[in-house]
């Protein structure tokens, strides 16, 4: 049954390549030679773009949070393990650089200038 739908799921000429394969190991072994270059290809492509993805000022903080969710997502889907805690670690980094902290410009104010002169006279 599984044979059937990956067949039906293939384009024409991909059908005829793998239909003479007896068993969907086999097809998904040849599907994996030539096409896995493809999705490590993709997955350093979704890797840079989650690395360098910075907020839009004037967009929502969610929409954010949710493209990287996306990107992780996805480079799970091409393979990459990515553990919850990096994954979080990634979110809390965005989210700090999102953090404006507006503080007030320390200015120095250099104090006046004393002098030494005697106001009384010689004597």
């Amino acid at each position: 049954m599984a044979r059937c739908y990956i067949l039906a799921s293939m384009s024409n000429i991909l059908q005829h390549q793998h239909q003479s394969m007896e068993t969907t190991y086999d097809m998904m072994l040849n599907l994996k030679d030539m096409f896995g270059d493809q999705n490590r290809a993709a997955g350093l492509v979704t890797m840079k773009e989650l690395v360098s993805i910075t907020h839009v000022e004037g967009t929502p903080i969610r929409d954010h949070i949710l493209k990287m969710i996306a990107l992780l997502n996805e480079l799970e889907i091409f393979g990459a393990k990515i553990d919850t805690e990096t994954q979080i670690d990634f979110e809390l980094q965005a989210a700090e650089g999102l953090v404006v902290v507006k503080k007030s410009p320390s200015v120095l104010v250099p104090e006046k200038a004393s002098t030494s002169k005697s106001k009384g006279k010689k004597k």
